[in-house]
């Protein structure tokens, strides 16, 4: 769903980086911008990739993708999810490779260099996004 873009290994670019401009800095428990788009409230991400949210704390579509229900991003990048509430692959990488976003909602990541997890879920590498 989104890279860092500090160059360490497995970054790539036009990632999401903390708005403070800190590398892998946990200072903050909200991310307050995904590739350039404002949040409108806090602890929220209003936007991924420039599509609008239609309900507060609900991501409705990722980069142009359709939710079937509230609350649940169906799709990322094409990718169908298998279960509800749970983003299976990001741009159709599992997870397993440096440079690759491995699971989001709560799933763990494997690599070192990779958003292990999203939705409030602490990540382990400096240079990546910490927390959503």
């Amino acid at each position: 769903r989104r890279r860092h873009s500090d160059g360490e290994p497995g970054s790539q670019p036009g990632g999401r980086r903390h708005s403070d401009g800190e590398p892998g800095s946990q200072s903050h428990d909200v991310v307050d911008t995904v590739t350039g788009n404002q949040e409108a409230s806090p602890g929220v991400v209003d936007t991924v990739m420039g599509n609008q949210e239609a309900s507060p704390g609900v991501v409705d579509t990722v980069t142009g993708n359709q939710g079937a229900s509230p609350g649940v991003v169906d799709t990322v990048m094409g990718n169908q999810e298998a279960s509800p509430g749970v983003v299976d692959t990001v741009m159709g990488n599992q997870g397993a490779s440096p440079g690759v976003v491995d699971t989001v909602m709560g799933n763990q990541g494997a690599s070192p260099g990779v958003v292990d997890t999203v939705m409030g879920n602490q990540e382990a590498s400096p240079g990546v996004v910490d927390t959503v």
